[in-house]
């Protein structure tokens, strides 16, 4: 019975090491932004920057929705790296300015999938993250 149990523990060790690690991250992950002006011998100004909650959103998801990976924060230890970057209304002014209205409150979620040696694998657009979530798992599963 002691063979049976350890066997059993050993088949679940071996299962755990199969699925390819993937390492999440944003174009923007960490960003700077500020300006200054002075005006009649005074000025002043703001800098701000942060990670992008993104990254931990586009985590969740594949911890829900895909399975059979494993979301590590060691990009070298990763089979795979996902790239993420969410086009927001807020990058749609310059759309606007030439008159485009369609896109003002849309959200384009595009995510790419590259192997350990950098080569792209996947890359697509949706509107939601968990079908992009669901689109690069699938990529992953795929035999390559």
């Amino acid at each position: 019975m002691r063979c049976l149990a350890l066997t059993l523990v050993l088949v679940g060790v071996c299962s755990a090491q199969e699925k390819p690690r993937v390492y999440i991250t944003t174009s923007d992950a960490w960003s700077m932004a500020g300006g200054f002006a002075v005006s009649d011998g005074t000025g002043g100004g703001v800098i701000s920057g942060g990670s992008s909650p993104q990254t931990v959103e586009l985590i969740q998801n594949f911890m829900k929705s895909c399975s059979s990976v494993i979301v590590t924060n060691d990009r070298n230890n990763a089979n795979y790296v996902i790239l993420f970057d969410r086009d927001s209304a807020g990058r749609a002014a310059g759309s606007l300015a030439a008159g485009d209205w369609s896109g003002i409150f849309a959200k384009v979620n595009k995510i790419a999938v590259f192997r350990r040696n950098g080569d792209a694998l996947y890359s697509g657009k949706t509107r939601s993250v968990s079908n992009a979530v669901k689109d690069s798992c699938s990529a992953i599963r795929k035999p390559n």
